[in-house]
């Protein structure tokens, strides 16, 4: 059996139905929203107490993968600290505006 094959089957078991990919997608939409709406940086337990009922480690991988994205950024000279890029707030049209 190659590879691929083992790998397919190992996400069928996971993904069943594909309802563990949208509830992913939900934890990282909400992850978004709460960033672009944050008046200030923010840490990773403040998504872990405030957003997602996930763990602390899986927040914490979704916003590394959220950096790596372009939709967040690190604070300068500070390794706990995340901001929103301005490309997430268009992305989520929190500038205010209508989008014509």
């Amino acid at each position: 059996m190659n590879a691929q094959v083992k790998i397919e089957k190992q996400f069928k078991k996971v993904v069943p139905n594909g309802r563990a990919q949208v509830a992913h997608f939900i934890s990282v939409l909400d992850i978004l929203l709460y960033a672009c709406h944050a008046t200030q940086a923010f840490t990773v337990d403040d998504i872990h107490q405030n957003v997602s009922n996930k763990s602390r480690r899986t927040v914490y991988l979704t916003m590394i993968s959220l950096v790596a994205e372009g939709l967040l950024e690190r604070v300068p000279n500070s390794v706990h600290y995340y901001l929103p890029t301005e490309f997430a707030k268009d992305l989520l049209n929190t500038h205010g505006e209508i989008v014509k």
